[in-house]
């Protein structure tokens, strides 16, 4: 039997990200074989920091979700969070 494990994380707070990153490595949530989405609005630069900083979310199978609102429209981003590394 083989197991899929997808992870949703839905969240425009850095701090908790941070936390979670920081307490899913240390309780071996996160692993290769788990699939990791991250769904947020925080801006790109945030973002940035976020991923240079956080060696645990470039360590896993994981893609992240900005969703970008301006006046007109929404406007949706994803980026290979292991490419960030």
């Amino acid at each position: 039997m083989s197991w899929c494990v997808v992870v949703v994380v839905v969240s425009d707070d850095q701090t908790f990200l941070a936390t979670f990153a920081e307490w899913s490595l240390k309780g071996r949530l996160l692993v290769w074989s788990t699939r990791l989405l991250v769904v947020t609005r925080l801006p790109r630069e945030d973002l940035v920091i976020i991923l240079s900083s956080l060696r645990t979310f470039s360590m896993t199978n994981a893609m992240m979700l900005n969703a970008e609102q301006s006046s007109h429209s929404l406007r949706f981003e994803i980026t290979d969070i292991s490419r960030h590394a």
